[in-house]
C-alpha cells in the first residue's frame, strides 16, 4: 500500500510540473509574439522569464 501512495505522489508532481511547463510555454510564445524579448525597449528580459518559469516549476513540484 505505501508504494501506491509514493507512485501517486510522483504522478501528481509530474502532472503539476507538466502543467506549469505548459503555462510557461504559452506565456513565452505570447511574449515572443509581442516582440518583448531583448533589445533596449524590452519590457522583460529572457532571464526574468526563465526565473519565473523556475519559480512556477518549483511551486508545482512542492504540491
Amino acid at each position: 500500500m505505501p508504494n501506491r501512495m509514493i507512485s501517486s505522489d510522483s504522478s501528481e508532481k509530474k502532472r503539476r510540473a507538466a502543467a506549469a511547463r505548459a503555462r510557461f510555454d504559452k506565456v513565452a510564445l505570447k511574449i515572443a509574439s509581442e516582440h518583448r524579448f531583448g533589445g533596449p525597449d524590452a519590457e522583460i528580459t529572457e532571464i526574468e522569464i526563465m526565473e519565473e518559469a523556475t519559480r512556477l516549476v518549483r511551486e508545482a513540484l512542492k504540491g
